[in-house]
Parts: C-alpha cells; structure tokens; sequence
C-alpha cells in the first residue's frame, strides 16, 4: 500500500520525537475512522494511544507484550 511506504520512509528520516508525533497523527487517523490503536513497546510500555480509557490502554499493552513474548519463544522452539 503506498500510504504505508510513505509513513515508512517518514518514519526512516525522523528523529526520535519526530517518529513519535508522526505515529500519534497515525493513531489520531486511524481514532477519525472509529478505531482505536495504541504504540506500544515489546517490554510493554504504552507509548501512545487513542483509547478512551487509559487503563484499558495500559491493560491492552501489558496483554500485546505477553502474547509477542511468547509468539517469540514458540518460534524459537519450532525453528
């Protein structure tokens, strides 16, 4: 998709706080079309989100960094 080729190669030329507000534009498009999205780390960390409650934000990335933790050990084990 060329809209995801241009945020990559925005994402590749910014700094760290660039990145940041490029990805909460991302995150407030994505909240205009009814969606809610959040960044987050693979330790866990929320970093930005649409959602309307902040501890279901804080719970969903808790929950993401468990399931990606474990996709990770799974595919180590399977090869």
């Amino acid at each position: 998709m060329y809209l995801d080729s241009v945020y990559f190669l925005v994402l590749q030329e910014a700094d760290h706080i660039s990145k940041i507000k490029i990805i909460e534009g991302i995150l407030h498009d994505l909240e205009k079309n009814g969606l809610e999205a959040s960044l987050i780390s693979r330790d866990g960390l929320l970093i930005c989100s649409t959602f309307l409650k902040k501890q279901n934000a804080e719970v969903f990335a808790c929950m993401c960094a468990t399931m990606i933790n474990a996709a990770n050990i799974v595919s180590k084990e399977v090869g």
